[in-house]
């Protein structure tokens, strides 16, 4: 969500504003929240307890950052690895 015009986003840091997410959960499920405030793009998300999840999320999260980051900052996407360490076309 781009929530760069809504009213008083501009006074968000230093009101100290934190956004609400969802109370819904489901054990199956892993959710992501992608946030443009007026001080950068914030990512939040939520997994099931499991080991699984706990792994696999957080690489996921940081998969994410890398093409973001390389898509901000070159215009071009970024080549990336697959689990296996070979370059994803």
């Amino acid at each position: 969500m781009d929530l760069r015009r809504a009213p008083g986003a501009c006074n968000w840091k230093a009101w100290q504003v934190i956004i609400l997410r969802s109370q819904s959960t489901d054990p199956d499920e892993v959710c992501l929240w992608f946030v443009r405030t007026h001080d950068g793009l914030v990512l939040n998300y939520r997994h099931p307890a499991t080991a699984l999840a706990a792994a696999a999320v957080p690489d996921y999260v940081a998969r994410a950052k890398h093409v973001l980051t390389s898509v901000a900052s070159t215009a071009g996407w970024p080549a990336i690895l697959d689990p296996a360490g070979e370059y994803c076309p």
